[in-house]
């Protein structure tokens, strides 16, 4: 197995329903559960309510990977995109209304694409600009409802009055791309710089590739590119780190060839739960990229990258001879450390 180099793809809709929904069912508890406190008492006038957690990127999020153009946009996945080879997606559990993602509890599994519109519009109605976003998503990619450009742009336009930057964001695509509204490049641009400086990180990772590609018709600048990578990563976009992973382990967009700061933006990713980016760990341990060959730490996060829901055709044909080569107290060693690093970033529950 090696790191992914070949040309990057938009992210399926398979996975655009398991961001929606697995955000639905955060909203929903706190919708449902915000007058309880942590002790399961009412609360009383002043104290404290859950936080509710923004929705996540979703299908029309351009997935860039070695060599290709970081944060470009594509219009949204069509509803005939399956999940493909490498793709961190389960499309029976997303057909099942059950999420595979990292983080998800067994109160946020199974939440269908019917019950996540009600949620958010719910959500909508009481003004909460997130809740917003994610209902556009769905009128956008069709999750739960008829595609209805013209309804999610109007979300988009209300979530941005609210002051939500990745509003802005998601009307500057809309803008690039046309949908909802008629294309218009300068706009576009006016709506990404405000989303980047209010520090939204899809935008933060857009303007990445902005800046390496020269998009809008602004100047190639590699160094500002790996900055605005950083920046976005800083805001917890998983994919920001997967992608800073392979810029030091190829030595893309100017910079030079650094395996151990690779290894780290990979962990980093993989803390905030990009299955790729847990693979990428395993390879290097795999193989010994820039350091001794260590199968113990190779298995234990392929089967994190497994339980994140990365997809493989044979995952036993790539675990057991690692298996082999490892005594029985290596692999209980491997799947134990597993569990505990599952645990301490409330990744999914397994890792078998």
């Amino acid at each position: 197995m090696k790191l992914k180099t070949e040309k990057s793809k938009p992210f399926p809709k398979i996975i655009a329903v398991v961001a929606i929904l697995a955000a639905a069912a955060v909203l929903a508890l706190y919708l449902t559960s915000r007058t309880k406190t942590s002790d399961g008492t009412a609360a009383g006038p002043g104290q404290a309510q859950p936080a509710p957690t923004p929705a996540q990127p979703a299908a029309t999020q351009a997935q860039p990977t070695t060599g290709q153009a970081t944060g470009a946009t594509a219009p949204p996945a069509s509803p005939e995109t399956a999940a493909t080879d490498g793709q961190p997606a389960d499309a029976a559990a997303a057909a099942d209304g059950q999420t595979a993602q990292p983080g998800a509890t067994e109160e946020t599994r199974r939440v269908t694409p019917a019950e996540a519109f009600k949620i958010f519009s719910e959500g909508a109605e009481q003004g909460r600009p997130e809740a917003m976003v994610s209902l556009a998503q769905m009128h956008e990619n069709g999750l739960g409802t008829p595609v209805n450009y013209t309804k999610a742009v109007g979300l988009y336009e209300k979530a941005a009055e609210a002051g939500y930057p990745d509003a802005l964001y998601y009307l500057s695509r809309s803008y690039e791309a046309g949908l909802g509204l008629t294309a218009d490049a300068d706009k576009a641009w006016e709506n990404l710089q405000k989303a980047a400086e209010l520090n939204s990180p899809l935008a933060l990772y857009r303007m990445a590739g902005v800046f390496q590609n020269g998009d809008f018709g602004q100047f190639q600048d590699q160094e500002l590119a790996v900055d605005y990578l950083k920046r976005s990563l800083e805001g917890k976009n998983p994919q920001a780190g997967n992608d800073l992973g392979m810029v030091y382990m190829e030595g893309l967009l100017g910079q030079s060839r650094d395996q151990e700061a690779a290894l780290e933006y990979f962990i980093r990713g993989a803390e905030l739960g990009h299955a790729e980016a847990m693979k990428n760990v395993a390879v290097i341990f795999h193989q010994g990229l820039g350091r001794p060959i260590d199968e113990g730490q190779a298995l234990k996060w392929f089967l994190l990258a497994q339980a994140a829901g990365f997809q493989l055709p044979n995952w036993p044909s790539l675990l057991d001879p690692i298996k082999q080569n490892l005594s029985a107290a290596q692999i209980q060693e491997a799947e134990q450390g597993a569990q505990d690093w599952i645990a301490q970033f409330n990744a999914p529950k397994t890792a078998q």
